[in-house]
């Protein structure tokens, strides 16, 4: 049987396109270790959204080395014949798009609960984050070695819409509280500045990913068309597709990392703003007090 698939090569194009996807993802790794580090050292974003936004970059080296196998059995042993492990591989596929759905609803949980100042000792909130985290594990793996229809794409992208849903609307609630009682209390102040830190960061992610989840349900769907003899399931991995699926998720990877990079940055710069605008206003107040007291020793 190896004999045989071995006569069956990969096409010009598709040798053309795993190579273009094989170079993609260095850049991808060295990003997502340079936005983890970047997140790991920032104090502006809460340890929950920090460590979530951790487990989430994990996806990158997970999805990568995954990808590479396939690649490698491909285009160097198999050809364009089916993949041992197929299965395998597309329950971890999954299991990789489920921590991000997860963290979506974890993301909204940890904003509402900043937002509506509900407060958790110190101990309690350890203990919430080592929860979320193992039950996000614990899920996933679960949902990784069951059956999975076609249908899960679309509760995940249901997930990720009602987790940007919520975003939004705590983006407007926050908004409206900027011009009632944050003027007026500190805690409020500092509350709304760390909330809309946090929406800038994973709004921008959970949209990100939402647009591919959207791609690759469409590029499943054209396949199924195309193929309607096999069964509509996420096991059903023909190579016709297997380039599509490749460089979706090589955007997929290079973007996020990216995209996470630059709301960092765009962060970070709002902070040495603030700060500077600070400064000024202090130095402002106090001229203003030696003015008024220079004028009241003349007087």
């Amino acid at each position: 049987m190896a004999e045989e698939t071995l006569l069956i090569k990969v096409s010009n194009v598709g040798l053309v396109l795993s190579i273009v996807e094989v170079v993609a993802y260095p850049f991808a790794i060295c990003l997502a270790i340079l936005v983890t580090i970047k997140i790991v050292r920032t104090s502006l974003l809460p340890s929950m959204i920090r460590a979530l936004l951790c487990l989430t970059l994990l996806r990158v080296p997970f999805t990568i080395l995954r990808r590479v196998y396939i690649l490698g059995m491909r285009v160097f042993v198999y050809g364009e014949a089916m993949i041992p492990l197929q299965e395998i591989n597309a329950r971890l596929h999954f299991f990789a798009w489920l921590i991000i759905s997860i963290c979506g609803v974890a993301f909204s949980l940890q904003l509402i609960t900043a937002s509506f100042n509900l407060k958790l000792s110190r101990s309690l909130h350890k203990l919430r984050t080592a929860t979320v985290a193992g039950l996000i594990i614990v899920i996933c793996i679960t949902f990784a070695f069951i059956k999975i229809p076609l249908s899960i794409i679309y509760v995940e992208i249901a997930t990720l819409t009602i987790s940007i849903m919520v975003l939004a609307f705590i983006f407007c609630a926050n908004r409206k509280w900027r011009k009632t009682r944050v003027q007026d209390e500190l805690s409020a102040k500092a509350t709304w500045e760390e909330n809309m830190r946090n929406i800038r960061i994973i709004a921008p992610l959970l949209i990100h990913e939402n647009i591919f989840h959207i791609a690759n349900l469409a590029a499943i769907q054209i396949q199924i068309w195309l193929a309607p003899d096999h069964k509509a399931t996420l096991n059903y991995d023909p190579t016709i597709f297997n380039n599509v699926f490749g460089l979706l998720l090589a955007c997929e990877m290079l973007i996020t990392p990216a995209l996470l990079l630059y709301c960092l940055n765009r962060m970070n710069e709002r902070q040495k703003m603030l700060q500077t605008l600070i400064k000024r206003r202090n130095a402002e107040d106090e001229g203003q007090r030696y003015f008024q007291q220079l004028l009241s020793s003349w007087n």
